[in-house]
């Protein structure tokens, strides 16, 4: 059985011990997504495109300095009204300047 989930706005993948999102379908119409408790250690790139995401949360995985740092390049983040990073290997400074950054605080 196949899901359609282009009216999908909200996407909740906590917990479901991903490493990456190369199987998971990103409507391009999310305004949240909910990646908490997986096993992520880089960005997807695709995530930029979703244009009407309100509320990103990667909390509880394996992202680093680096691979948070294409962050700060993505205009679209610029309506975020809640990203979370909690919990993962980001170090405070890191954390603060590409946050900045990325939320037009530059």
């Amino acid at each position: 059985m196949e899901i359609d989930l282009s009216s999908t706005t909200t996407l909740d993948l906590t917990s479901f011990q991903l490493h990456d999102l190369d199987s998971v379908e990103l409507p391009s119409n999310l305004t949240e997504l909910d990646l908490t408790a997986n096993r992520l250690s880089k960005l997807d790139p695709r995530i930029e495109n979703l244009i009407n995401l309100r509320k990103l949360s990667f909390r509880q995985n394996l992202i680093d300095d680096a691979a948070i740092e294409p962050i700060s390049r993505w205009e679209s983040l610029s309506g975020l009204e809640e990203l979370v990073l909690r919990d993962n290997k980001l170090t405070e400074n890191t954390r603060c300047q590409h946050i900045q950054e990325a939320l037009g605080f530059r």
